[in-house]
């Protein structure tokens, strides 16, 4: 599909690239941030979906909403599955180091596996 772009179109588009690259700066500082102080485990998934959101708002701006709702429906058909795999293996991840604290605490303890076992049904039966 040929674009007829007029000046205006260009200047418009060049202060969405501006943005978008002065928006692209300071969220690497943001995820910088994130990752010197431990909080981005978990959640690099939706970092990424913000970063993309970003992009997608200045599409929005440049060619209007009907192409933006559509990418926004492409992306989403290809992020989502990402997003909700990412999310599964962290909480997974979790449970796994969870587990592998406690049975470490149980052996610094002196305590059998059937010991740890019996205090974790006490726990949960509570």
């Amino acid at each position: 599909m040929a674009m007829n772009w007029t000046m205006n179109d260009w200047m418009l588009y060049g202060v969405v690239f501006l943005a978008l690259a002065g928006a692209g700066v300071l969220y690497d500082q943001f995820v910088t941030w994130m990752e010197r102080t431990g909080r981005e485990r978990g959640v690099t998934a939706f970092l990424v979906v913000g970063g993309t959101l970003m992009t997608l708002l200045g599409a929005w701006a440049v060619f209007g909403a009907g192409v933006f709702l559509g990418l926004l429906g492409l992306f989403g058909a290809s992020g989502l599955p990402m997003v909700v795999g990412s999310w599964r293996r962290y909480t997974d991840a979790r449970g796994r180091d969870e587990r592998d604290a406690q049975a470490l605490a149980g052996r610094m303890l002196g305590l059998s596996v059937e010991d740890h076992r019996a205090v974790e049904d006490v726990e949960e039966t509570g």
